[in-house]
């Protein structure tokens, strides 16, 4: 069954210990830190670590820029992060279960051969999309409502819950033994929430220290790892720890996470998707090598500012026309978006070389799976000309994480 075989794997072990880690340290910060997070000392200011003693004890990785205690606040936010773990494990077993009811009163439950990846994605590139989506949505509720602890912790349970909602849905769905789906939802549910909440947990912490980093995440003076980010880089030559020590733990966060997340991407793949490996390439086409991709991409980038140019000049005419300025920014705005996602997931330039995105297997690649790849790139990009360029199948970072080729049309 899947969930024996998640918790055969050494890297999800090691990433839900991580989450329990964090977890129990968040529970018991009030117990474990040494000074109040919160407390400011301007007498005590980057002091280094072992130094400085106050309140009877001395500050064991030292002092910010106004003197309060860095181990403090660090493990009290790891609270913020439990919050959301807690949140965001709930929320994505409920939405499981409420799909699988859902799909049994329609009479649409699926089978292992129909099975298809929850919204068209793949496990990998839901994690990467609702990270892009929460990030942006987050700035957005931001700009209208303005910065609230309750706000992250809601907006980031919220995302986090996508991938333990996906989790459990995928296994329940594929076991077409069982006629009871909604009583096989909830005790999924139980036999998998260590995952979930292991997933859920790594997400919400890159996800608020990424918000928080970017000051639209916890309000100071609450502790939170992005914050300290982004207060120590002010002091990078004189504090470095101040920065590099929370970086730290988030970079450790992310490799956990997609120590599960990998492994188990790979369990919930459909049952009858072949592999790269498996599939003779000359059954899905030529894989399009590296200069003509970028060639294609010149091609799109030159279309794209194409529409972008014809989507201001008709903005510019509503201007002229008279209409209200929040109304015409409202439109530019969304007009820039919609061109360049157009012209991005309709690849103008594969259109014109020739080329296409296919499945692994051969088949088409949908609009959905479309989409997920553009926004991947977008974080992806920095890697995946050198993967194209050496790589025997022409397959970039983001091809591997939405189960993509480029080929050249037959």
């Amino acid at each position: 069954m899947l969930h024996q075989t998640h918790y055969r794997c050494p890297t999800v072990i090691a990433g839900i210990t991580l989450a329990v880690v964090l977890a129990v340290t968040g529970i018991f910060a009030p117990f474990l830190t040494t000074h109040d997070p919160f407390a400011v000392d301007l007498g005590a200011v980057f002091c280094p670590p072992m130094t400085c003693a106050s309140e009877g004890q001395s500050h064991v990785l030292g002092t910010d820029h106004l003197g309060r205690d860095v181990l403090s606040r660090m493990v009290t936010s790891f609270r913020t992060t439990l919050y959301v773990g807690i949140l965001g494990t709930f929320l994505g077993i409920l939405a499981a279960c409420l799909l699988v009811i859902v799909y049994g009163i329609r009479g649409a439950a699926s089978t292992p051969d129909m099975a298809r990846p929850l919204l068209g994605v793949p496990f990998y590139g839901l994690a990467i999309l609702t990270y892009v989506i929460g990030v942006f949505l987050s700035i957005a509720m931001v700009a209208a409502a303005g910065v609230s602890f309750l706000a992250t912790i809601i907006c980031a349970g919220v995302f986090s819950a996508m991938l333990p909602m996906a989790l459990v849905y995928e296994s329940v769905r594929r076991d077409s033994t069982s006629s009871q789906q909604v009583k096989l939802a909830f005790r999924r549910g139980l036999e998998l929430s260590p995952i979930a909440f292991g997933l859920a947990m790594l997400m919400g912490l890159i996800f608020e220290s990424s918000v928080s980093f970017l000051g639209v995440g916890v309000p100071p003076p609450s502790p939170s790892l992005g914050g300290m980010i982004a207060a120590g880089r002010a002091h990078l030559g004189s504090a470095p720890l101040l920065t590099l020590l929370p970086l730290g733990i988030v970079l450790v966060g992310a490799v956990a996470f997609w120590a599960i997340a990998i492994p188990v991407g790979r369990c919930l793949a459909p049952a009858n998707q072949a592999s790269p490996a498996d599939t003779p390439l000359d059954k899905v086409g030529r894989p399009a090598g590296f200069w003509i991709r970028l060639a294609a991409s010149m091609i799109t980038l030159i279309a794209t500012m194409a529409v972008l140019l014809i989507a201001m000049g008709l903005v510019v005419l509503l201007v002229a026309m008279g209409l209200p300025t929040a109304l015409t920014e409202g439109a530019l705005v969304i007009a820039l978006l919609t061109a360049v996602a157009a012209t991005s997931v309709v690849s103008p330039g594969k259109r014109v070389l020739g080329l296409l995105i296919v499945r692994p297997d051969g088949s088409g690649a949908r609009a959905p799976r479309k989409t997920c790849r553009w926004i991947v790139t977008a974080v992806t990009a920095f890697v995946d000309p050198f993967m194209i360029a050496f790589r025997k199948d022409k397959r970039g970072l983001h091809d591997l994480i939405c189960d993509t080729v480029v080929v050249h049309r037959q």
